[in-house]
């Protein structure tokens, strides 16, 4: 039996923080766990094979942190994960009820508007550089130095699907926002 499991792309799957947390908790009870989250989480993360346990995870967008921000979390029992960019994983042991984190529907909703707006900036950017890879290329398309269609079409291509796929997440997030 393998001991170990790698999850690609888990972070894009899974990108309603609720989803996620659903997600990790699932492995968890079926007894893959994570040693620890890191930077690169969410294109590869790899459980280990340990008991099966119940843990209650929470994914906090928190780009901003205050000084007190984990030492809160870590009074109340939380142990700290990781993070991927600015989400900060936490997970907490529980045998009875699942435990509430600080969160009730005002924060859950402000915390799925706030990966909400991040993916919306993204898609900005996305569709900004589009469109400057387009003056630029038939800018300089009677020129010399402005030959390379190939090369062109493939970037305009790769930009289109990383505009496709975060506009797709956002409206994940956006229609999914209470949970």
């Amino acid at each position: 039996m393998k001991d170990k499991k790698t999850e690609l792309f888990a972070g894009f799957k899974y990108y309603v923080p609720a989803d996620f947390e659903k997600f990790m908790e699932k492995n968890a009870a079926e007894g893959w766990n994570v040693d620890k989250i890191h930077q690169w989480s969410s294109t590869s993360m790899t459980f280990q094979k340990t008991e099966p346990k119940k843990y209650r995870y929470v994914v906090d967008l928190n780009a901003f942190p205050t000084k007190e921000y984990k030492e809160t979390y870590r009074q109340f029992g939380w142990e700290y994960m990781g993070r991927m960019a600015s989400m900060y994983v936490w997970r907490k042991e529980y045998t009875d009820e699942r435990p509430e984190a600080f969160t009730d529907c005002q924060s859950v909703r402000k915390r799925s508007m706030n990966v909400f707006w991040v993916l919306t900036a993204l898609n900005i950017i996305l569709i900004a550089s589009m469109i400057a890879l387009t003056i630029l290329y038939f800018g300089n398309y009677y020129s010399e130095v402005s030959e390379d269609i190939a090369g062109y079409s493939i970037a305009m291509i790769l930009l289109i699907a990383m505009t496709a796929i975060t506009l797709y997440a956002s409206n994940g997030v956006y229609k999914n926002r209470q949970r």
